[in-house]
């Protein structure tokens, strides 16, 4: 009996002396969780444009959330048709800014940032970035108010960006959190969705970016030369031809023009 109650104190001696190796070993732990998260979210991509690094902004957001890629594409798909470009300061129809009208709730068709937030969502927003003494056109402010500020719509997104279909993904969005009033946009906005899946997923804009939108061609035209449309690869898809290959220009760029190809003819 003595000898049991020797061993239990001796036993019990050594607890303090592994406290420090169990706090450490929680706290390693922790920190792998953390470093593991923040990978997810491809912080390796190269971004050369403001339009890639707004993009970024919102699909590093989505992913922090619990959203897929294919979610947080979707998302930044919607928003680039919304605002015209993943442009935080656009005003629907390109409406200059007035405050009296920005403040009244009860005017509609006054969309204002990425998400053309209107009428009460667009004075939540703008509330917001004043109570955060930041302009409404801070990329930054628009995403933190997209995800936590947006009253129950931040829910609804947060939920929208886990889907794993992108197509679906991107219509759920169209439908049920922008509620936008023209549908037949959809097959643009997954365009988009598409593109920045892709860009995201190949590591980025590994090209000259510039002028190009970031595929990597480059803007320079010869002396005596010009371009009848701007080359702006940003809502270029890249479902059938490979990224940034010359098909995938070819295929792209006709479409500017209103030459459409087979979308599966091989490279030629």
């Amino acid at each position: 009996m003595i000898k049991k109650k020797l061993k239990r104190k001796i036993a019990l001696s050594f607890v303090p002396l592994l406290l420090p190796f169990v706090f450490l070993l929680t706290f390693l732990f922790v920190l792998f969780n953390v470093v593991t998260a923040d990978d997810s979210s491809n912080n390796n991509v190269n971004v050369n444009t403001t339009q890639q690094q707004v993009a970024k902004t919102i699909w590093d957001r989505a992913l922090k959330e619990g959203g897929t890629k294919e979610g947080a594409a979707a998302l930044i798909g919607n928003n680039q048709h919304e605002s015209g470009g993943l442009i935080p300061s656009a005003i629907q129809s390109q409406a200059s800014y007035d405050e009296s009208k920005a403040m009244n709730g009860s005017i509609g068709g006054y969309g204002f940032g990425l998400a053309q937030w209107d009428s009460g969502r667009r004075v939540s927003l703008l509330k917001y970035a004043k109570s955060q003494k930041k302009s409404w056109t801070d990329t930054n402010i628009q995403v933190e108010f997209m995800f936590e500020h947006d009253d129950s719509d931040s829910t609804l997104i947060k939920k929208l960006v886990k889907e794993t279909n992108i197509n679906q993904a991107t219509e759920d969005i169209m439908r049920k959190w922008e509620r936008a009033g023209a549908v037949d946009s959809l097959s643009q906005r997954q365009e988009y969705a598409q593109y920045w899946y892709t860009f995201f997923t190949t590591g980025g804009d590994n090209g000259t970016g510039g002028g190009s939108g970031g595929s990597g061609i480059t803007p320079d035209i010869p002396s005596g030369w010009a371009l009848d449309k701007p080359i702006n690869t940003s809502g270029y898809i890249a479902s059938s031809y490979e990224y940034k290959q010359c098909t995938w220009f070819t295929w792209n760029r006709a479409k500017d023009f209103g030459i459409t190809f087979g979308m599966y003819m091989g490279n030629v």
